[in-house]
């Protein structure tokens, strides 16, 4: 393993996790570097796809994942989720299987913030509604303590701080502030979980 100060992390997300990336980075300094997938992981299928690309050619400290919020995207007017539920947690178990494979390395999850559904009807092709987010959450929790995976509830600190402070307008992606509030406990479960 890396010495403390050369520590690394990879983060494997979507846009909300790009958000508080660079909150992040500046909370880990001294700790570690962190650096995140290319792009947007987007949906559970998309991580599985390109894991090997993003989290298997390098040497990582930890990773950092979550995925969700495009697994609930329900295509207009079908309502067919991007990725169904059953597909969604077969898909958390490959990615789980490949990545404890790799000696020494550490993970953590984080769960799937809120929707606010009002906020959030969509002009494009498909809609998200906030009982999906409960729903796969509830499924990648299960997972996640299974696995002994640490969990940052980050569901939960959005309901604690109040979504309608820290969501902007589409009812999905988060103010700086709201990103920052999000970047405090995932930097505070990545020290511990490095630190064990």
């Amino acid at each position: 393993m890396a010495s403390q100060s050369a520590r690394r992390v990879l983060t494997v997300g979507d846009s909300i996790s790009w958000g508080y990336l660079p909150h992040l980075t500046k909370l880990l300094e001294g700790t570690a570097t962190v650096e995140h997938s290319t792009g947007n992981g987007g949906d559970s299928a998309n991580i599985r796809k390109n894991l090997d690309d993003w989290a298997m050619r390098s040497p990582w400290d930890l990773v950092h994942l979550n995925c969700g919020l495009h697994d609930i995207k329900r295509a207009r007017p079908s309502e067919d989720f991007q990725v169904k539920i059953n597909d969604y947690e077969a898909n958390l178990l490959d990615i789980l299987k490949r990545l404890k494979a790799v000696p020494n390395l550490k993970l953590t999850w984080a769960t799937t913030t809120p929707v606010i559904d009002e906020r959030h009807k969509s002009k494009r092709d498909f809609d998200r509604h906030n009982r999906d987010v409960l729903a796969y959450n509830a499924v990648a929790t299960r997972i996640m303590q299974d696995a002994k995976v640490p969990i940052v509830d980050l569901y939960a600190v959005v309901e604690k701080a109040g979504p309608e402070r820290m969501l902007i307008n589409d009812g999905v992606h988060y103010t700086d502030e709201g990103s920052q509030i999000l970047s405090e406990p995932v930097a505070a479960l990545i020290r511990k979980t490095l630190s064990t």
